[in-house]
């Protein structure tokens, strides 16, 4: 056999065994693939489950603005979520950081919230009930707008009281979150028994409660006044002198009156429209 001879019979024995090679790589990687796909089904359908025993639990509650009750163990998961804002983002914190807060696994917070959004939800409301857990409608001789000023105050508080919790807040539902349910009932209340039409009562309402979650907001993601204080507004906003004269008036800044003074000007203007009706 000459030497070209061996050399093809060679290189044909090593193509052989790269094929019968490449075949069972493959045939591993089909098997591994199948066995991914078969837990990952298992898990799914075990949380579905899971949360469909939840959602019956949670529809079997009576959605009114009392009856919103929590066991030990979720308000302890809500304590520790709201607790772990101190260290992490809204959109960092995870259920797993959160079990571990409580020294429980991950899925089996699925046994008292059905998912994440719902347990930011439970967070809002806690974070509301810190103010508003006395929540009453105007009375008769208060001033509508005096009484919706206090009530804007209130929920601005609320939502400072956890880093992010402007956006825990305007990003829940008024269900389970039921105190800002009542946040808009009795304001719409409050303004109408004043005598204003409902339909410019809920204007009002909306527009300062928008305010309130849009302000709490860029309050909490801007820099802070002090931030701003160390700025060369000269060399940062010399096209833009009178942006760079109100940055230097810093050293006054009152984050509260700033906002208050906001509210103000939006129920001056609902009053205006009021007075003309």
């Amino acid at each position: 056999m000459d030497h070209e001879s061996k050399q093809a019979r060679m290189r044909e024995r090593i193509e052989a065994q790269h094929r019968r090679m490449a075949e069972r790589i493959e045939r591993q990687q089909q098997r591994m693939d199948e066995q991914i796909e078969r837990q990952q089904r298992r898990v799914e359908e075990r949380l579905e489950r899971q949360q469909a025993r939840l959602t019956g639990r949670l529809e079997q509650l009576n959605p009114n603005f009392d009856s919103l009750t929590l066991n030990d163990k979720q308000q302890a998961i809500v304590a520790a979520a709201l607790e772990l804002l101190h260290t992490k983002t809204l959109d960092e914190l995870s259920l797993r950081d959160i079990a571990k807060a409580v020294h429980m696994q991950a899925p089996a917070l699925y046994w008292h919230f059905k998912n994440k959004a719902t347990l930011i939800d439970f967070m809002a409301e806690a974070m509301l009930q810190r103010e508003f857990s006395d929540m009453h409608v105007r009375a008769d001789d208060e001033p509508w707008d005096e009484w919706l000023l206090e009530q804007m105050r209130l929920l601005r508080k609320a939502m400072l009281a956890y880093p992010d919790g402007g956006r825990v807040v305007a990003g829940a539902h008024p269900y389970p979150a039921v105190t800002l349910g009542k946040i808009f009932e009795y304001s719409l209340e409050s303004l109408h028994s004043a005598g204003m039409p409902l339909g410019m009562a809920g204007v009002a309402v909306s527009t300062t409660v928008r305010y309130a979650f849009g302000y709490v907001i860029e309050e909490q993601s801007s820099p802070s006044a002090e931030e701003l204080k160390s700025i060369d507004v000269s060399k940062v906003l010399g096209h833009a002198p009178y942006t760079a004269k109100l940055l230097q008036g810093m050293d006054s800044f009152d984050e509260e009156a700033h906002y208050i003074a906001g509210v103000k000007v939006i129920i001056a203007g609902v009053k205006v429209s009021f007075e003309q009706k």
